[in-house]
């Protein structure tokens, strides 16, 4: 598909160079011509190419820390509930242990 409007973007430089040479031009003079547009055309679609090919690699980097971000955030929310619970539980402990001793302490 890209070469097939490479092809097309081509022909049309050639055409288009063509229609707007100087009769005063040779025909070697006409064709440097069209070959150095030619081969910047080439040029840009190569480098074009190597942008789209750097591009999908780094969304395919992005996607991937994305993802990882998402694990990240799933294990802290868990972790947090987890000492959450722990906090909880450790503060019910000691408030049974306070209670327990003043308990103790008015036995006496």
């Amino acid at each position: 598909m890209k070469l097939k409007y490479f092809m097309i973007l081509t022909l049309s430089t050639f055409m288009l160079t063509a229609c707007g040479t100087s009769q005063d031009q040779s025909f070697g003079e006409r064709l440097e011509g069209q070959g150095s547009e030619v081969q910047k055309l080439g040029e840009q679609w190569s480098d074009g190419e190597k942008l789209i090919v750097k591009g999908k690699k780094i969304i395919k980097d992005g996607n991937e820390d994305i993802d990882d971000g998402e694990d990240l955030i799933s294990k802290g929310k868990s972790k947090v509930k987890k000492g959450e619970n722990l906090v909880r539980k450790g503060e019910r402990m000691k408030t049974e242990a306070e209670n327990t001793y003043n308990l103790r302490q008015s036995a006496y």
